[in-house]
């Protein structure tokens, strides 16, 4: 400094010309320490990349490139709330950036906010249209929260978006097989479909292990399913199947009075009298409160079961023909694979002392289907009748 006063020039000008560089020093810094938190963040050093993050912020608070980088490590982290705060912030100063709604949205559906995760994620790819995983995301939230249709709706466009992907496919194909409502056994249209998108499913190029275990779990549903529609069966359990081949067929389900002679009093292979549903005697079905034992819930199972009521009624009014004097109940016991159907049902115990009402309420009860779940789960449930 002496030199250049000596030369006569004044130290305000030194000053001023000193100022730029110490400026320009924090912001040089901040991008040294966001460099180096991105790179131990590959290496996966996530709290020292962070530090390094954080140092960036204190140096240069609005560097939105630092907090998406924080956000990333902490869903990485599964710190949920931290990484929706740091999103949060980023969607806020980059309303228009799509990743910044897509870690908001992942970070709301870890969180299970579903309503703001569909919202961060659906605004996500309305911006970038490119990011086309995120149908498959959101099938997965709509099927999480029992929208089925929206479900497949969206692991359609899934399909559409990503011809070499085998995952969208598997979830379309086990929601048609496991939780389209009123679908009990699944249609044979369901059937054809899902079995369809199985095979494509398995031609893909990359499939992991995960995905080939469930695609042959989903494709022995499937076969299970024809092999008991193939099955002849005699007498009432025979009628039941009839009709529900006629419901998959598209012809009106035999039940009203000009069927009476079809669902009436019958007795082994040959139609009886007209007592049906329209006839006399009437009977009730009672379904108890379930318990399970597993993976799913009481609560998830119960209403499920009570919709089977109808049938487990029609298995008994049958029996009042012979036996007007009926009554009693059964305790029925399922086995529910992962994938939601019925692998096993039993009769465990049984006031009634009729086999053939205790038989139709089993073949009913292995129809039943329930959603996927982790793991195995036993349910048992009591059925009471009366007239």
């Amino acid at each position: 400094m002496r030199p250049l006063l000596r030369l006569g020039v004044p130290r305000l000008v030194l000053a001023l010309m000193l100022v730029p560089a110490c400026s320009s020093r924090p912001g040089a810094e901040a991008t040294t320490h966001l460099s180096s938190g991105r790179a131990l963040a590959r290496a996966g050093q996530h709290e020292p990349a962070v530090r390094e993050l954080e140092a960036a912020l204190r140096l240069d608070p609005g560097s939105v490139e630092a907090r998406t980088s924080i956000a990333r490590i902490r869903l990485d982290q599964g710190r949920f709330p931290e990484a929706r705060a740091a999103a949060a912030h980023v969607a806020g100063r980059r309303p228009g950036s799509p990743y910044a709604h897509e870690l908001l949205g992942r970070a709301a559906l870890a969180l299970h906010d579903e309503p703001a995760a569909t919202r961060e994620l659906s605004r996500a790819l309305e911006l970038d249209p490119a990011r086309r995983y995120l149908h498959v995301t959101l099938g997965r939230i709509c099927e999480r929260d029992g929208r089925y249709p929206e479900a497949i709706e969206s692991y359609t466009s899934a399909i559409d978006a990503l011809p070499g992907v085998a995952e969208p496919r598997i979830a379309k194909a086990r929601v048609l097989l496991v939780h389209v409502p009123g679908a009990s056994p699944p249609s044979a249209l369901a059937r054809a479909a899902a079995s369809r998108l199985l095979d494509e499913a398995r031609a893909r190029t990359t499939v992991t292990d995960a995905q080939r275990a469930e695609i042959g779990r989903l494709s022995a549903q499937v076969d299970r399913l024809h092999a008991e529609l193939d099955r002849p069966v005699s007498g009432i359990l025979g009628v039941l199947r009839s009709n529900r081949a006629g419901w998959e067929s598209g012809a009106p389900p035999a039940l009203g009075n000009d069927s009476e002679s079809a669902l009436g009093a019958l007795m082994g292979d040959e139609i009886g009298e007209n007592f049906g549903f329209w006839g006399a005697p009437r009977g009730t079905a009672h379904v108890g409160p379930p318990t399970a034992r597993g993976s799913l819930s009481s609560g998830a199972v119960t209403p499920i079961i009570q919709s089977y009521e109808r049938s487990f009624r029609f298995c008994y009014e049958q029996a009042l023909r012979r036996a007007p004097s009926l009554t009693g109940g059964v305790v029925v016991r399922l086995s529910v694979e992962p994938a939601g159907w019925t692998s096993s049902a039993v009769v465990s115990s049984s006031t009634l002392g009729d086999a053939a009402v205790a038989a139709c309420i089993v073949e009913s009860a292995r129809h039943l289907m329930f959603p996927a779940s982790p793991g195995i789960t036993i349910v048992d449930f009591p059925v009471t009748f009366a007239h």
